[in-house]
Parts: C-alpha cells; structure tokens; sequence
C-alpha cells in the first residue's frame, strides 16, 4: 500500500525517487520500498525528510505507522479467512468418514473434565 504522504511530498517539490533516495542516504530500490509501505520508516528517514519538505517529522512517522497497521490488519484478516477455509474445508473431510446413521449432533467433543485414561476406558 503506497504511502501517499511521501509521494505526494516528492512529486509536489519536482524530485524523482532517486534524488530523495540520496538525500535519506539510501539506495533508490529501498526508497521505493519505503514509499511503497514495503519498509517501515526510521525516526532518522522521518527527520530528514521533515528538513527537506518542511514538515514536522511526526506527520511522516504517523503516516507511515497507520500505514504499517493497515497492512498489519490486512494480514491478520487473511490469516483468519485462511484459518477459517482451512477448518471448513476439515469438517468437510471429517464429515464424510461419519458413518450412515450418526448425525454431527450426536458427535461430541472429549469431556475436558475426563482425564484421557477415563476416556480410553468409556469408549
């Protein structure tokens, strides 16, 4: 997700990423990767960013942070959709071995109060 402060700051002021990628003291393929959100952004990058567009440092860090989160939660929904697909399709498998007669109602979950030798010795 592009971080559209940085951008818009380097096209405003006529730059190419290249020149902005010598002015942070770094090379033009890792700049591309910070304006991208690919890399997350130093305290030092966000200073010397603020001296050359002359914008307080926060406002870079504060974008760049929101930024990270955003990617973050993305992340973390992705994970939970593939869990979520991942266990669907489980149950699907899991459900086909049920023998005819015995409906998912009747299955249950071990007794958590049972201790596995009780269990053994029920079954």
């Amino acid at each position: 997700m592009k971080n559209v402060l940085l951008c818009l700051c380097r096209k405003t002021h006529g730059l190419t990423k290249s020149q902005v990628a010598l002015k942070l003291g770094m090379t033009e393929k890792d700049y591309k990767k910070l304006e991208s959100g690919v890399l997350l952004m130093t305290d030092e990058q966000a200073g010397k960013l603020s001296d050359l567009y002359n914008i307080g440092p926060k406002y870079f860090l504060k974008s760049s942070r929101q930024l990270d989160l955003l990617l973050l939660r993305g992340q973390i929904i992705k994970a939970f959709t593939l869990e979520s697909d991942v266990r669907n399709l489980l149950i699907k498998k899991l459900s086909q071995n049920i023998p005819d007669g015995i409906t998912m109602d009747e299955i249950e979950a071990p007794d958590e109060n049972v201790s596995d030798e009780e269990q053994t010795t029920h079954q």
